[in-house]
């Protein structure tokens, strides 16, 4: 999967399934790119958390490869 965002800068939070106490943080700029390979989605989760306060406009555009035909 990979994904370009525009706008809003964000952080982008990563935790590994196995063990929530490993945890990065990445700051996502305007264009920024973000390329997820192999298992990568199996082994960890991700989000962008929601804001208390209010925040510009942001978009993401996000490209998926399907295994299914």
């Amino acid at each position: 999967m990979a994904s370009v965002s525009f706008g809003q800068e964000r952080y982008f939070d990563l935790r590994r399934k196995s063990d929530h106490t490993e945890k990065f943080r990445v700051l996502l700029e305007n264009g920024s790119y973000l390329l997820m390979k192999g298992a990568f989605q199996d082994k960890w989760e991700h989000r962008i958390a929601k804001s208390k306060v209010p925040m510009s406009p942001r978009i993401n555009l996000t490209f998926r490869i399907s295994n299914s035909i």
